[in-house]
């Protein structure tokens, strides 16, 4: 989805926010960040964005949105954070800035647990993918 322009210029002002639009490769940008956001709060779809991140060893803060469909695998505080509220996702965000222990060990969590649980071998072994599909 293209950010709409006001966001886009909000976003811009602030201090050590990239807006960056189109990229032609998102290996650069993964390579870039310490860690990634998902604060969705309406809408549905399969949350790829959760499972591409933490298979890149980037650890997350998402919404209980956003961790819609992972309750079980990806667990708060093993893999990732999940927010309640906007409150607590600032709170959780600036506990990943200052914390490097623990984004690394979230880090190192989630690689290895969509590797183990999300991969295609994986994914022919069980049913959890055909699971997240029918959401």
């Amino acid at each position: 989805a293209k950010l709409p322009k006001r966001f886009a210029r909000k976003w811009s002002r602030v201090a050590n926010v990239d807006v960056c639009g189109y990229v032609p490769s998102l290996d650069d940008v993964y390579a870039d960040v310490d860690f990634c956001i998902s604060p969705v709060s309406v809408g549905s779809g399969t949350h790829i964005k959760v499972l591409e991140s933490l298979s890149r060893g980037k650890t997350m803060v998402v919404s209980t949105r956003s961790h819609r469909g992972f309750e079980e695998t990806l667990k708060d505080g093993e893999s990732l954070l999940v927010a309640r509220d906007f409150k607590d996702f600032a709170r959780k965000v600036c506990d990943l800035v200052k914390d490097v222990p623990l984004r690394e060990r979230l880090s190192q969590m989630g690689r290895s647990i969509v590797e183990q649980s999300f991969t295609y071998d994986a994914s022919t072994r069980s049913s959890m993918l055909a699971d997240l599909l029918v959401g």
